[in-house]
C-alpha cells in the first residue's frame, strides 16, 4: 500500500494530509511521486497515524516505502509475537539517573510508568531506548501506539488507541469500547507485554489499555504530568529535566565526533547554554554543524546569538514538523485552556529569570494558576514559590506576548509591585532609613506584612537577581520613573550585603535612565550609589570621578543631605586610598551638614569614621572617643548595623593599645550583630579583626580559621581590599613559611592592581617580616609617612 493508495481512500487532498500529519505538501508530493526513495520512517508513522491506519495497513505502507523486510522492529504480516518498536536512536546519550529509575520499575513496581517533560525535552527518545534494552525482558511482546496527544490533529480517544493494541496482537476489534476493554484484559492476560504509549494528552488515553495481572508493563509518555495516574492508578513517574551542560556536549560529540567538539569547548559549551540543555534543540543546532562543511561550533553559536532568530533557526525542515522547535512548542501552548494560555503570553513580558506567585498575579490582574503551566511542563516550580522556564521557552512565550493587547498595563501593574514590595521590604529591614525611600503607591499584590523583618529579607534574597533585571529593563524600554525609583530604595541593601556586583549594575541603569529622561535628582543619586558600589569593590578613581560628579550635582540642587552623605563617601574612597588628611577633611563637612539638620543617624556614622582616620595617624585617645559617641547614638536609635560597626571599629583601636582580650570581647559582639542583621559588609570585617584580635593573644588555630572563613566571604562578594587584607593577616597566623609568603605576595598583587596604598603598607611589613628583606620595610616607611600613617610607621621603623 502506498501514501497515494492510502490517501485517496481517505478522501483527502495532499494538503489535507499534510495538515494532519504536521509535514508540507510538497513532502507528501515527493514521497507519492518517488522523489524521495526511502522516506524516513518517523514521517511514514506520522502519515499512518494521521490516516488512521490498522496495523496491517500500516506495515504494508511502511514496506512499500522503505523496503520489504527493512523495518525488523515492526511485526511482519505473518509473525504473531508484536515487535512494533520504534528505531532506537544512534549514539543515544545522557539520562542515567532516568534509565537507573525505569530498571527499578521491573522490579516489583507499578504496572505503569509515565516518562513526562518539557515539549524537546527527550521523553520519546528515553523511552524507545529503554523500551529496547528491556525487551526481552517482556517476551510475548512489545506494543506501540503514538497517541497524538499533542500535534496538528486531534488526540486519539481510548476506541482508536485499543483497535491498534488489538490489530497488533492479531485480535478482531469489536464495535463498542467496553467490548475493546475486555477483549484486550482477555487476551493480554498472563502475558508479559511492554506497552509504549507515547505523546499521551489525558489518563483516559491510557487506563483502558493496562492489562490485568502481572508480568506487562505499560509505559507512557506525555507533556502532562499525569497526575491522575500516579494518585489512581499508582503509576511510577520520572520527570525529565534538560540537560547538563556535560550531558549536552556528550550529545553534541556523539553528533560531531568526540575530537571536534574537544577542539570547541568553549563554544559547545555556549551552544548548549543557548539551547536551553534541550535536547531537541541541540540536535537541530548539531545537525546545522554537521550538514555545512566548514561551519564551526562557534558559527553556529554566532546563529542563535540573536534571540529573535533563534526560534526560527531552531527548526530540521519542513519535511517532519516534530524537528520544528516553535511547531512542538505550539502543540503545547495550543492545548491551554484560555486562561491558562493568557497567562503563558504574560509570563513572557516578564524580564527576570523566574517569579513568584504575587508576581505572576500583578500581571494577570488575578490568582494566576501557575500548577496548570507546570502541570503541562510550559513552566516549572523552582521551590520556594517561585516558577520559571528554560529560555527558548521564554523566548516563545515572549513572541507571543508581543500580540498581546494587555501588555502595558500588565508591565506597569509587574514594575508597581515589584517597586512598591522593595519599599515595604526596605521600611522593614531599614526602618531608620524609611523617610530617604521613595513615596510610591501601593499596590494589593504586595506578599508582605508590614514591619516583618524576617519575610522582607527573605524576599529581598529572593528576588535579587530578578530585581537586577527588572531595573535594567525599565531603564532600557521606556520606564525610567520605575528603574530610578527601584534604585534609590535598594540601595542600602545592596551596600548592606556586599551586592557589588548587582549595585554596578543597576546603578549604572538608573544613570542611564536618569539622563535620558533630564532627571537631574535621579542623575545625582545614581552617581552617588555608583561611586559607593565602585569604592566598596576597590575601583578608587573612578569612584572619586562619579562621587565628584555627585557632590556638584547635589550643591547645585540644594540637597544639603545627599551633599553630606557624598561627603562621606568621599571620605571613605580617600581613606581606602591612605589620603587621611583628605578623608578627615570630607568627614568634617559632612559631620556639620548632619548636625544642621538634625540625622542623627548620620551624625553616629560619620562620628565613627572620624574614629577610624584618628586610629590609622596614631590618634588613639581620640579614636576611642569618637567611636564611644557613634556606639551611644546608634545604640539610643536602635540601629543594629550602626552599632556592629561602631563596635569593629573600637575593637581595633583596643589592638593598636594591645588589649586583645578586650578586643576579642568587643569583635565577637560585633560578628553577632552584624550575623543578626545580615550585614555582610560589616562581617568581613568582623571575622576579619576577630582572627587578629585572636592571633596578637596567641590563639592561633583560632585566628586561621576566622581569617579562612573571612577570605571566602570577601571573595564571594567581590569585596578586593578586604581578601587580600584577610590573606595577609592570614599569612601572619601560619607556621609554614612558603604558604604565608605565597598570600602576602597575592595581597601585594591585588594592592597594587587596584591602588590601595592602606592595604599595601600593610603588606608590605607583613611581606617583609615574613622574608627578613629590609627592601619591603623601606618601601612601607615610605608609604607610611606619606599617609601619615603611625601604627605602619612604627612597624617599619622597627626593623630599619
Amino acid at each position: 500500500m502506498s501514501v497515494r493508495d492510502a490517501r485517496r481512500a481517505a478522501g483527502l487532498s495532499q494538503e489535507e494530509l499534510a495538515e494532519r500529519a504536521g509535514m508540507s505538501a510538497r513532502s507528501i508530493g515527493d514521497i507519492e511521486r518517488g522523489v524521495v526513495r526511502r522516506a524516513r520512517t518517523a514521517s511514514l508513522i506520522a502519515i499512518a497515524d494521521a490516516l488512521r491506519l490498522t496495523e496491517r495497513d500500516r506495515i504494508r505502507l511502511l514496506n512499500h516505502h522503505r523496503g520489504a523486510g527493512s523495518l525488523p522492529e515492526l511485526v511482519a504480516e505473518d509473525e504473531r509475537t508484536p515487535r512494533q518498536l520504534p528505531p532506537d536512536l544512534p549514539g543515544f546519550t545522557g539520562r542515567v539517573a532516568a534509565l537507573r529509575a525505569l530498571d527499578g520499575v521491573l522490579d516489583d513496581g507499578p504496572p505503569i510508568a509515565v516518562i513526562d517533560g518539557a515539549p524537546g525535552i527527550g521523553k520519546s527518545t528515553l523511552a524507545v531506548h529503554w523500551a529496547h534494552r528491556v525487551r526481552d525482558r517482556f517476551p510475548d511482546g512489545q506494543l506501540y501506539v503514538h497517541l497524538r496527544g499533542y500535534g496538528p490533529s486531534e488526540p486519539m480517544s481510548a476506541e482508536q488507541v485499543l483497535e491498534r493494541l488489538l490489530a497488533g496482537i492479531g485480535a478482531d476489534v469489536p464495535v463498542t469500547l467496553d467490548d475493546r476493554i475486555g477483549l484486550f484484559r482477555t487476551r493480554t492476560a498472563g502475558k508479559r507485554l511492554l506497552i509504549l504509549l507515547d505523546d499521551a494528552r489525558r489518563p483516559d488515553q491510557v487506563r483502558p489499555c493496562v492489562p490485568t495481572g502481572p508480568g506487562s508493563l505499560v509505559l507512557v509518555t506525555s507533556r502532562s504530568r499525569m497526575r491522575g495516574l500516579s494518585v489512581r492508578d499508582g503509576a511510577f513517574a520520572i520527570g525529565l529535566d534538560e540537560f547538563t551542560d556535560d550531558e549536552a556536549t556528550d550529545l553534541l560529540a556523539g553528533m560531531l565526533g568526540a575530537e571536534r567538539v574537544a577542539a570547541e569547548r568553549e563554544a559547545a559549551t555556549d551552544l548548549a547554554r543557548l539551547c536551553a540543555g534541550l535536547p531537541l534543540a541541540l540536535r537541530i543546532a548539531g545537525d546545522r554543524a554537521a550538514d555545512n562543511h566548514g561551519r564551526s561550533l562557534a558559527t553556529v553559536v554566532g546563529e542563535l546569538t540573536d534571540r529573535a532568530a533563534r526560534l526560527p533557526t531552531l527548526q530540521a525542515g519542513e519535511d517532519d514538523m516534530s524537528t520544528n522547535l516553535l511547531a512542538v512548542f505550539s502543540w503545547s501552548y495550543r492545548a491551554l485552556s484560555p486562561p491558562a494560555a493568557r497567562l503563558f503570553r504574560l509570563l513572557g513580558l516578564h524580564p527576570g529569570h523566574d517569579l513568584d506567585r504575587s508576581a505572576a498575579t500583578a500581571l494577570c490582574d488575578g490568582p494566576p494558576d501557575l500548577d496548570v503551566l507546570a502541570d503541562a511542563h510550559l513552566v516549572e516550580h523552582r521551590g520556594d514559590g517561585r516558577y520559571g522556564c528554560h529560555d527558548l521557552l521564554r523566548l516563545y512565550a515572549t513572541q507571543l506576548a508581543e500580540a498581546e493587547p494587555d501588555a502595558s498595563a500588565a508591565l506597569r501593574r509587574l514594575f508597581d509591585h515589584y517597586r512598591y514590595t522593595a519599599k515595604v521590604a526596605m521600611d522593614a529591614v531599614y526602618p531608620h532609613e524609611r523617610h530617604r525611600r521613595p513615596d510610591v503607591p501601593a499596590v494589593p499584590t504586595c506578599p508582605l506584612p508590614p514591619g516583618d523583618e524576617a519575610a522582607a529579607r527573605a524576599w529581598l534574597e529572593a528576588e535579587r537577581l530578578v530585581l537586577t533585571e527588572v531595573i535594567g529593563y525599565c531603564a532600557a524600554n521606556g520606564w525610567p520613573e520605575h528603574a530610578r525609583d527601584l534604585a534609590n530604595t535598594l540601595w542600602r541593601h545592596l551596600d548592606t550585603v556586599a551586592n557589588y556586583r548587582d549595585a554596578l549594575a543597576i546603578h549604572g541603569d538608573a544613570l542611564a535612565a536618569a539622563r535620558e529622561t533630564g532627571d537631574r535628582t535621579g542623575e545625582a543619586n545614581a552617581l552617588h550609589n555608583l561611586g559607593a558600589a565602585l569604592w566598596r569593590s576597590g575601583d578608587y578613581h573612578q569612584a572619586l570621578e562619579r562621587l565628584l560628579e555627585a557632590l556638584a550635582l547635589r550643591r547645585s540642587l540644594g540637597d544639603r543631605a545627599g551633599e553630606g552623605d557624598t561627603l562621606t563617601n568621599l571620605s571613605g574612597t580617600h581613606w581606602r586610598m591612605a589620603d587621611y588628611p583628605a578623608a578627615e577633611d570630607y568627614l568634617r563637612q559632612a559631620l556639620a551638614i548632619r548636625r544642621e539638620l538634625g540625622n542623627r543617624a548620620g551624625e553616629a556614622g560619620t562620628l565613627d569614621n572620624l574614629g577610624v582616620i584618628c586610629e590609622r595617624v596614631g590618634r588613639y585617645p581620640e579614636a576611642l572617643s569618637y567611636h564611644s559617641s557613634a556606639l551611644e547614638i546608634f545604640r539610643s536609635l536602635g540601629n543594629r548595623s550602626g552599632e556592629a560597626a561602631a563596635l569593629d571599629n573600637l575593637g581595633v583601636v583596643h589592638q593598636r593599645l594591645g588589649r586583645y582580650a578586650e578586643a576579642v570581647t568587643i569583635h565577637e559582639q560585633s560578628l553577632s550583630l552584624c550575623r543578626a542583621a545580615g550585614t555582610r559588609v560589616g562581617e568581613g570585617y568582623a571575622l576579619t579583626n576577630l582572627g587578629s584580635a585572636h592571633a596578637g593573644a596567641g590563639n592561633l588555630a583560632i585566628a586561621e580559621r576566622l581569617l579562612r572563613e573571612a577570605i571566602a566571604l570577601r571573595a564571594e562578594v567581590g569585596d578586593q581590599a578586604g581578601e587580600a587584607t584577610a590573606m595577609t593577616r592570614l599569612g601572619m597566623v601560619l607556621t609554614d613559611p612558603a604558604a604565608a609568603i605565597a598570600l602576602h605576595e597575592k595581597a601585594l598583587t591585588i594592592g597594587r592592581r587596584i591602588g590601595d596604598r592602606q592595604l599595601l603598607v600593610e603588606v608590605l611589613n607583613n611581606l617583609g617580616e615574613a622574608t627578613g628583606d629590609a627592601t619591603h620595610h623601606r618601601e612601607a616607611l615610605t608609604l607610611a609617612e606619606a599617609t601619615g600613617d603611625a601604627y605602619e610607621r612604627d612597624r617599619a621603623s622597627r626593623h630599619l
